[in-house]
């Protein structure tokens, strides 16, 4: 099996940025009654998907912008 090229490697990141990001925002939000852990556990990971689409997100073309350079 070959290795991967720098942009294969690249997609496959942001491929699980995604999936990162979107099971961190399926979630359900710490109420009054959650732990401490879970708490914090949330708070945290919410930070950690903050700051990785805050890095990378410049790089993942929103879909409205798919979608235009679609229709040309």
């Amino acid at each position: 099996m070959d290795s991967l090229t720098p942009k294969e490697w690249f997609i496959l990141g942001v491929a699980a940025l995604w999936v990162y990001s979107a099971a961190v925002s399926s979630l359900p939000q710490p109420t009054e009654q959650s732990s401490t852990f879970y708490t914090w556990f949330y708070a945290f990971l919410k930070r950690i998907a903050g700051d990785l689409s805050a890095t990378f997100g410049k790089y993942i073309p929103d879909t409205a912008d798919v979608a235009n350079k679609e229709q040309k």
